[in-house]
């Protein structure tokens, strides 16, 4: 039987007995008699136990001594204190004379009863607890509460010094190293800090290295030691945390300290100049909780503007497009010209995704204000040539690509071997648009080199994408796809999943190129679902239109027809007059995917297919594909011109039906 299954099977009577022998023990002091007591070997005192610590008798006593003022404290009432109303009598009895040893002469007179009525009144109290021991015991509701009593009691046994020390130590949640407990510790006004120190990792409540150079708090005491902080201490050792843990590269845990200093503005900077490593460390959801916590009076106008920007780009990584343009719009209101500037162009970046011409208009603003302003700037550079890829790919007005290009080659220096290979990229893609595919290859050449200078993953893949589309649209299959899968690798290793995606679909276009449709299908789809988690509608409503070509080639007019109506439908919300035109496009291809055709019959829908393979279909084709007889034929073939899918050429025995052009 447990000891608490044992204590459980006693009489009332029996349990407070032990109860009282307990509180008799506690106003004596006498320790070691505590430890042997059966509720002393309970589950009632385990939340007093530090982790790991050796359980002593000592340290069972001083449990034991914390368990019996948490049930006295469990019987106070609400209110202010009183010593003389009725309620308070078993409280009062309990801490002032057991837990704190007061004089019975002297509580009596306190309490306004005379000795007798006291010591009458002291078995009541003591019922009292033992009715609130025995119900914890048999079903435990207040383990934090027996913890923080005991925890309480371990600090009031120290010395201020050493409590001070217990404090400064709390303060940092990773080790302490002694060099700068002891520089603080001094400035504190402590005497002998080594001393404190000593005492204190005896007492176990201060954790240290093997070589004695580093410590820490305990941590289940550290949160009951930092809510003793005194507001001074609190505001300089925070401080001097933040300045540690920036120190040491752990930007986030100084983030973390500044703000507990009240020095906002530190940890805005810190973000502002680090946020980059933060990222590369994994804590990406970790920096945008932390973002999420600041507030416009905290910083100043620009460290506001610029976390907002940092907060756009966070929600940019992690797929919210919305959020991120949210974040951006905050960041317009910034009256530094290169912050503003800048908060342009990341939601013209942005609004790509979602609406071309907003996007035009947000870098054309910025690129106004910045050349007004500061007309060598990088970001007015970086401006032309991202705007310059908008009139490549969506907006297909070759020269303005052009004329933004020749600016930002005018101005961009070599040195800038980032920006050299942006460049160098968009100029590969407008000769590319141009059809000078060896002038495009010579540009992406430049492009990769530029990177491959810097290690820069990005841009590589970027290269080696578009060298691999180039070499497909030369016929060179083998070796685009090779240059497309090692975009595609690089990618992948890189968690760029808009690149993987692109790469992915001009796999899917070689593929098709080669005839191996159903191939080509599964590239484009592994793009599509991408697109879609990104919600990338443009780059979507592109990949649709590859799929139900493919679907079309196959001669899957349902599947063709679902991807054409998807993408038709996102073309139509964006309004982009170019994408819109490949629909029509594969509509005029393939005469199937058409309204029209959406009524017409299984037989009639085998003719627009016949007649697009083959170049023509005629009455002897018809019939023979769908057993039709000659009249049924003639009213079907007819009723296909009538739609316009089909045009009558010739007369007599040489009439045929062609897809018009």
């Amino acid at each position: 039987m447990s000891s608490d299954e044992a204590l459980l099977a006693l009489t009332d009577p029996e349990f407070e007995a032990i109860v009282a022998e307990a509180y008799r023990l506690c106003r004596s002091g006498d320790v070691l008699s505590l430890s042997t007591s059966a509720l002393a070997h309970s589950t009632l005192v385990e939340p007093c136990f530090l982790a790991g610590e050796p359980v002593t008798t000592d340290v069972r006593g001083r449990a034991m001594q914390s368990l019996l003022q948490w049930a006295a404290e469990k019987l106070q009432p609400d209110g202010s204190h009183s010593w003389t109303a009725t309620q308070w009598r078993s409280y009062n009895i309990l801490m002032s004379l057991f837990v704190r040893g007061k004089r019975v002469s002297e509580l009596a007179e306190q309490m306004a009863i005379s000795e007798q009525t006291l010591y009458q009144l002291r078995a009541q109290a003591i019922a009292a607890a033992a009715r609130v021991m025995r119900e914890e015991l048999r079903q435990p509701a207040d383990v934090t509460g027996r913890r923080a009593v005991s925890l309480a009691n371990r600090y009031a046994r120290h010395s201020a010094d050493e409590q001070k020390v217990l404090r400064l130590v709390a303060v940092f949640e990773h080790q302490m190293p002694a060099g700068l407990l002891y520089t603080l510790g001094r400035e504190a006004g402590i005497a002998d800090v080594q001393a404190c120190v000593r005492g204190l990792v005896a007492a176990n409540l201060l954790v240290s290295s093997d070589q004695g150079t580093d410590f820490l708090a305990r941590p289940d005491m550290r949160q009951h030691l930092l809510s003793l902080l005194l507001p001074d201490e609190r505001r300089r050792w925070h401080f001097a945390a933040g300045e540690h843990y920036q120190a040491q590269g752990m930007f986030l845990d100084a983030v973390g300290h500044f703000r507990l200093a009240g020095a906002h503005e530190s940890a805005a900077q810190v973000i502002i100049d680090h946020w980059r490593d933060i990222v590369d460390n994994l804590q990406i959801e970790e920096l945008r909780d932390c973002l999420r916590e600041f507030r416009p009076k905290d910083v100043s106008g620009l460290a506001w503007a610029r976390l907002k920007i940092i907060a756009g780009e966070i929600a940019e990584a992690l797929d919210d497009v919305d959020t991120a343009l949210a974040e951006y719009q905050q960041a317009l209101s910034a009256t530094d010209a290169r912050t503003k500037a800048l908060a342009y162009y990341r939601r013209a970046k942005a609004l790509e995704m979602k609406d071309i011409d907003e996007s035009l208009a947000h870098y054309d603003y910025g690129i106004r204000f910045l050349t007004e302003r500061s007309p060598r700037d990088p970001l007015l550079i970086r401006m032309h040539i991202d705007m310059a890829w908008i009139f490549i790919q969506e907006r297909q007005d070759l020269a303005k690509a052009e004329a933004n290009l020749i600016y930002a080659e005018q101005h961009c220096q070599s040195a800038d071997r980032e920006t050299w290979a942006d460049l160098h990229n968009a100029w590969g893609e407008l000769c590319y648009r141009r059809g000078d595919l060896e002038q495009a290859i010579e540009h992406h050449w430049q492009g990769w080199l530029a990177a491959k200078e810097i290690n820069n993953a990005e841009r590589q893949m970027r290269a080696a994408h578009n060298l691999g589309q180039i070499y497909v649209e030369m016929g060179k299959y083998d070796q685009g796809l090779e240059y497309l899968q090692e975009g595609k690798q690089l990618a992948v290793k890189a968690g760029n999943r808009k690149l993987e995606a692109v790469c992915e679909r001009s796999i899917g276009v070689c593929r098709f190129w080669l005839r191996d449709y159903a191939g080509a299908i599964e590239c484009y789809r592994r793009a599509h679902d991408i697109f879609v988690e990104m919600k990338n509608q443009n780059w979507l409503a592109h990949t649709c239109c590859d799929i139900a070509e493919a679907y079309a080639e196959m001669g899957n007019v349902a599947e063709s027809r679902r991807y054409h109506a998807e993408g038709r439908q996102i073309a139509e919300s964006l309004g982009g007059e170019r994408l819109l035109g490949e629909f029509d496009a594969l509509v005029r291809k393939y005469p199937a995917l058409s309204a029209q055709a959406g009524q017409l019959s299984e037989r009639q829908l085998k003719a627009l297919e016949f007649a697009r393979a083959s170049g023509a279909v005629t009455n002897r084709d018809y019939q023979r594909l769908t057993g039709m007889s000659q009249k049924q034929t003639v009213r079907d073939l007819t009723d296909l011109v009538r739609q316009g899918l089909l045009v009558r050429v010739g007369s007599g025995r040489a009439t045929r039906y062609v897809v018009p052009r």
